[in-house]
């Protein structure tokens, strides 16, 4: 997914205070911590979010970047230390990790925010060699309930599809030295495939399904044969964890 970046200007960001000084950390992250804005107001977007941060965001607070359901915008420069964890100036959470805030607007769908959250933070994982477990929610660092719709039994989910978004570009970079059908989902039979793709077929029905339906992307990739088996496993579970084999 493309993260349009959006720069807050040096001089408007918040910045840390130390011995009376006001200062900005340098940062290579080892982590993710995963945010949700909280704000459910119409229009309260991943724009909207990137705009109050771009003008100076008269809280103590900043982040690296928000999503929601059309696009990710990055406010931060990853090398950044950002204040977003609440574990004060020295915490890992602030210092060590790279703030994800995803938008809860009312007037947008909060399910494809998911979709792209995890595909953001699966890219970020690659790019910086996070594993999963250091993938962590808001409320690891300081306590507080957030992401507090993902912290409703679906952070386990929220995880896989970040994992398989990860596995995914882990394969693309494999397919330069091994045969890419070696790592593609190949069913060995017609019924198997015929199978695979009513089941498939079903679980990206919106109508059925509503907004728990899987991303209608993955079907397209099983008949162009582009479905890797890692990501064929990984939709099963996510689909077990969405309740759509009831």
């Amino acid at each position: 997914m493309i993260i349009r970046q959006q720069i807050i200007p040096s001089y408007k960001r918040p910045k840390y205070t130390v011995d009376g000084k006001k200062v900005s950390f340098a940062m290579v992250p080892e982590y993710i911590t995963i945010h949700e804005t909280a704000n459910t107001g119409n229009g309260a977007n991943a724009q909207a979010h990137a705009n109050l941060q771009f003008n100076g965001n008269s809280r103590q607070a900043s982040w690296h970047i928000q999503v929601d359901d059309l696009q990710a915008i990055q406010s931060l420069p990853f090398d950044e230390a950002g204040i977003h964890a609440g574990d004060g100036t020295y915490g890992n959470g602030n210092r060590k990790s790279i703030g994800v805030e995803i938008c809860v607007n009312a007037d947008g769908d909060f399910e494809k925010a998911l979709d792209n959250a995890s595909a953001v933070v699966g890219q970020l994982m690659k790019q910086f060699d996070i594993p999963s477990h250091k993938v962590v929610p808001h409320k690891h660092w300081s306590g507080k309930n957030c992401p507090a719709n993902l912290l409703k039994g679906r952070w386990e989910e929220f995880i896989n599809l970040c994992s398989v978004e990860r596995r995914q570009l882990d394969d693309v970079v494999s397919t330069q030295t091994e045969k890419e059908d070696d790592k593609m989902y190949k069913p060995t039979s017609k019924a198997l495939k015929d199978l695979t793709e009513d089941l498939l077929s079903d679980m990206t029905d919106e109508t059925k399904h509503g907004k728990q339906a899987l991303n209608k992307d993955w079907l397209n990739q099983f008949k162009q044969g582009t479905l890797s088996e890692s990501n064929a496993i990984g939709l099963l579970f996510a689909a077990a964890k969405r309740g759509l084999f009831k």
